[in-house]
């Protein structure tokens, strides 16, 4: 037999596939954009900074410092999350991702909102659901994202938001 492959007699060569997305990017070309520090504006909630540190192949710690100029409302997020790269067949340029969070929230214009003129500032729990693009020639993620949660501080209040918009990844 005159065909070896890595090595192990009788095994022929085979050709492996490559697949180029020349305006997305290939999946080991994603990871270096998708972690980081960056800066978000979004359409349905805040703009403002956000850091992604991994912690494992699909799952990660995301925070977020950002404003709201509707409401005039700051929020501070933490989650962590998970993704889920397989459910969706794109080589890694789409990628799913669910997680579990919480969220401070302070602005008397979100307190009004909530019936609460009292408070200015609330505490909650958040379960971000969501999936993100990223670019391969420059370091831009774009997401979209539905959160349900529940504030439980200073009132007892279920939450929903959604958001869509960019990061950009420095």
């Amino acid at each position: 037999m005159s065909s070896l492959a890595y090595g192990e007699p009788g095994k022929k060569k085979t050709k492996q596939s490559k697949k180029s997305h020349k305006s997305l990017g290939s999946s080991s070309e994603l990871h270096n954009h998708n972690f980081g520090i960056g800066l978000q504006i979004a359409a349905g909630t805040y703009s403002g900074v956000t850091a992604i540190v991994p912690l494992s192949k699909n799952t990660f710690v995301q925070g977020n410092a950002g404003f709201t100029f509707l409401q005039g409302t700051l929020s501070l997020t933490a989650d962590f999350a998970m993704e889920f790269p397989d459910i969706i067949d794109t080589d890694g340029v789409v990628t799913p991702y669910a997680g579990v969070g919480a969220v401070f929230l302070a602005g008397r214009d979100y307190a009004s909102l909530m019936g609460d003129a009292d408070g200015v500032m609330h505490l909650g729990g958040r379960l971000p659901l969501g999936l993100y693009v990223t670019l391969s020639d420059v370091p831009i993620q774009i997401f979209g994202e539905i959160t349900p949660g529940l504030l439980l501080f200073s009132s007892v209040t279920p939450i929903l938001s959604f958001e869509f918009g960019a990061r950009w990844m420095f």
